[in-house]
């Protein structure tokens, strides 16, 4: 990735194009915001959700199908430039070849300036002399989209066991958690993709999981920390994300929480 400033990139990319017409930034267009990827240089991702890009500056992320990319960006004068550097994940996806075709190409756009083009409606392009990645606004996330329950992963990158001890169970209106000893509930709103709790209660019972063979704790941090964080969390009003696999992130201003479909 580069720092190239937008109207430098314009004269290398206008001085490279040959076979393709060169990009052509609109200004009036602001990139801001959650997009959906419908199609990567012309190819249609199709209708499942791992397939987005957020444009939050001074930071921005991407997702095609398995793996996340993040790092820094600007936007101005119709362009989108990533900085440096993204951080890039390798999760494996054996049965999505498809999807490694798209992460291949995909990023690899994403290392230049992009050039911001208008499409139909509510729809956008962006473009520069490697591809062009389309875009649409990402619908709100509905309810029957989360309700049920949900394992946790991860609660700020500790990873937990999951099962009873460490489960999230969501309703239409009301979320209900244990983080090891603790309970936590509260009423809340989906507000497009973010929870919006209404109020909250939760346990202060003072506990540690060990193993019974040892009488080691189990987890890396003492399991009122992971609490702690997860409460947190959840009252700050979490955007809630949709991952591939049957997994969901609850992504608050203190950390986030990542979840996965309980068996």
């Amino acid at each position: 990735m580069t720092r190239t400033a937008p109207a430098v990139a314009a004269l290398a990319l206008l001085a490279s194009a040959c076979a393709t017409p060169p990009p052509a930034p609109d200004p009036g267009v602001d990139a801001t915001g959650r997009w959906t990827i419908v199609a990567v240089d012309g190819e249609p991702t199709g209708k499942e959700r791992p397939f987005n890009l957020e444009i939050e500056p001074p930071s921005g992320s991407a997702q095609f199908g398995c793996n996340t990319g993040s790092g820094p960006v600007t936007v101005g004068n119709g362009w989108v430039v990533p900085g440096e550097p993204w951080i890039i994940t390798a999760a494996g996806c054996p049965d999505r070849e498809q999807w490694l075709h798209f992460e291949r190409k995909g990023f690899r756009i994403l290392g230049e300036p992009l050039a911001i083009e208008r499409r139909g409606g509510t729809a956008i392009r962006l473009r520069n002399r490697l591809g062009s990645i389309d875009l649409v606004p990402t619908p709100p996330i509905a309810p029957a989209d989360i309700v049920g329950r949900w394992d946790v992963e991860s609660i700020n990158g500790v990873g937990t066991p999951g099962g009873p001890s460490f489960r999230v169970t969501i309703s239409r209106d009301r979320l209900e958690g244990r983080f090891g000893c603790n309970h936590y509930r509260a009423a809340y709103v989906l507000d497009t993709d973010r929870f919006r709790p209404m109020g909250g209660s939760w346990t202060e019972m003072a506990c540690e999981l060990t193993d019974p063979a040892t009488g080691r704790p189990v987890l890396p941090v003492p399991v009122m920390t992971l609490e702690d964080w997860a409460f947190a969390v959840l009252r700050s009003g979490p955007e809630v994300r949709l991952r591939p696999g049957g997994r969901l992130s609850l992504k608050g201003a203190t950390g986030t929480i990542e979840l996965r479909r309980a068996g």
